[in-house]
């Protein structure tokens, strides 16, 4: 093998190390001001049933925490994911908190037995400077 062709799979190498490393970093300093931590998740309970369950961590008390909505979607015949339903602050309780630094909540979907599903969830801080808004995808299940 040439010399010129082992330098440039060292240097190619070591350009990727330097990604590597320098990642983690750039994640770090880009974090949110308002979200330590953010958790979605779905299961299947049988019977056509998912559960879609949230956590979120914020980094200080907020005024608003929460969900803002949950959107749930399932695989149609043509193998694309349509939206089947949107549990909102406005149409289901439970989903939003106020004056607190954590909140955890879930809502069931009535699915069809044998589809899949997965949801989107819309986390939502807000304190007296503004607000943000995470979305987040859950893991398919098979009702």
């Amino acid at each position: 093998m040439p010399k010129w062709l082992q330098k440039a799979k060292v240097l190619v190498l070591l350009t990727l190390l330097v990604f590597l490393f320098e990642i983690p970093g750039h994640a770090i300093a880009r974090a949110s001001d308002y979200f330590a931590v953010t958790e979605a998740w779905a299961t299947a309970l049988g019977s056509g049933k998912v559960l879609v369950e949230f956590d979120m961590g914020t980094t200080h008390t907020m005024d608003e925490l929460g969900a803002l909505h949950i959107i749930i979607y399932e695989k149609q015949s043509n193998g694309n994911y349509k939206s089947v339903k949107t549990f909102s602050r406005y149409n289901t309780s439970g989903l939003i908190e106020k004056n607190n630094t954590c909140k955890g909540g879930s809502v069931t979907y009535y699915g069809t037995s044998g589809k899949k599903y997965y949801a989107i969830v819309a986390f939502y801080a807000a304190d007296d400077e503004g607000s943000e808004i995470l979305q987040q995808f859950t893991n398919t299940v098979t009702a």
